[in-house]
């Protein structure tokens, strides 16, 4: 559960809790009930792949409870924010945050590539992660500042926390069954994952270890460079992707590398001009700026964003026929990714085209056998049949 392969699969877990009572809070008590229901919802052996859950750490705190007699966030306080003299850190259940005047308003665009960001609090689609999962612990929900992080990590190096060993072991790559380290995406080109900890295979600036973090309308990471014992803290109190290439800027920047400023995504421009001049104009902008690799980003998984948005939360009349232009684009260019089709698929049976879903979902999985949400799509499909 630490290294993420465990199989168990992230928030979709609580998926149809949310759909029969769309106010509920959902909190650790329902883990093990939503696991023994949803033991379909297995997407691979332990140890044969790795893929992010916050259900892992979840439950590994339902673990300490067990193993300590006492609730988790009691043991968090006693055990790390006390000794490491984080007075400024506290768990979201722990007093009313939301009326506290000192509290940072968090800012995000309502829509994938609006012009005007609004309060994070005040977007229906953040209620998911702003509201119904507000009452887990153990993978989130807790407030801190970087003056406290500073903190959290001078405990880590003094031994306050952690001994040396422990600590060695966590920043160790995890190695999967079949023997092969396992690979984590990362700021930082490829990286591994150990005990809670992302990690850097690019030792030239030293050993570096990272985390990010997030909420609707707020983003965070925290890198340490291990060998040079540097570290870089960084807030924004809006949903801005960009933030994790500013860390490793900052990284750079402190070590005496040049740097480069951000690219743009070529989706948000690509958005403008299809709601504003239409599918064919929209495209031509799309590939004129794709090919403009300088300045210009294409990333596959905004471009799917971007269409399932339309398709279901379009601030505009008639987004369904631009949806799936989308979607079919984002096969276009990306044609070995799983998740192209799987979405398209998605789209087409949303709509009742379950002929044209099934298709896109065989090749989903032909694409990767171990895509189970495919799967038990598809199995659904062919039923109605």
């Amino acid at each position: 559960m630490l290294n993420h392969t465990s199989g168990l699969p992230d928030y979709e877990l609580f998926d149809e809790m949310i759909k029969e009572a769309p106010g509920k809070i959902i909190t650790n008590s329902d883990l093990l009930p939503a696991l023994k229901t949803k033991q379909h919802l297995r997407y691979f052996s332990v140890g044969e792949m790795w893929q992010y859950s916050n259900t892992n750490f979840c439950l590994l705190a339902l673990i300490l409870e067990k193993v300590y007699d006492h609730p988790f966030q009691e043991n968090i306080e006693k055990n790390i924010f006390f000794p490491a003299n984080m007075k400024h850190t506290f768990f979201q259940d722990n007093m009313n945050y939301q009326n506290d005047p000192n509290r940072t308003i968090n800012y995000e665009y309502p829509f994938l590539f609006s012009l005007k960001r609004e309060p994070a609090d005040s977007i229906k689609h953040n209620r998911w992660r702003s509201i119904n999962v507000s009452g887990l612990y153990g993978q989130g929900n807790i407030m801190t500042t970087v003056d406290d992080m500073k903190l959290f990590d001078s405990a880590l190096y003094q031994g306050i926390l952690l001994c040396n060993e422990s600590l060695n072991i966590a920043f160790t790559p995890t190695k999967l069954s079949n023997g092969n380290t396992v690979i984590a995406s990362g700021i930082f080109g490829k990286s591994s994952y150990g005990l809670g900890w992302f990690i850097s295979e690019d030792t030239s600036l030293g050993k570096i270890v990272w985390h990010t973090g997030g909420i609707p309308g707020g983003l965070s990471i925290f890198i340490r460079n291990l060998t040079k014992k540097q570290l870089i803290i960084a807030f924004d109190n809006n949903f801005n992707l960009n933030l994790y290439q500013y860390g490793s800027n900052a990284l750079k920047i402190v070590n005496g590398i040049p740097i480069s400023a951000p690219k743009k995504s070529v989706i948000r421009y690509y958005y403008q001009e299809l709601i504003h001049h239409g599918v064919d104009a929209a495209f031509t902008k799309l590939i004129e700026l794709k090919n403009d690799t300088l300045p210009y980003y294409i990333d596959e998984n905004e471009l799917n964003e971007l269409g399932l948005q339309l398709l279901y939360a379009a601030p505009f009349e008639d987004p369904v026929p631009k949806a799936l232009v989308v979607l079919k684009i984002n096969i276009l260019l990306f044609p070995k990714s799983f998740n192209t089709y799987d979405s398209y698929g998605e789209a087409l049976r949303h709509l009742g085209r379950k002929e044209e879903a099934l298709f896109m979902y065989k090749k989903s999985i032909e694409l990767n056998p171990n895509n189970k949400g495919g799967v038990l799509a598809l199995k659904e499909l062919e039923d109605q049949q």
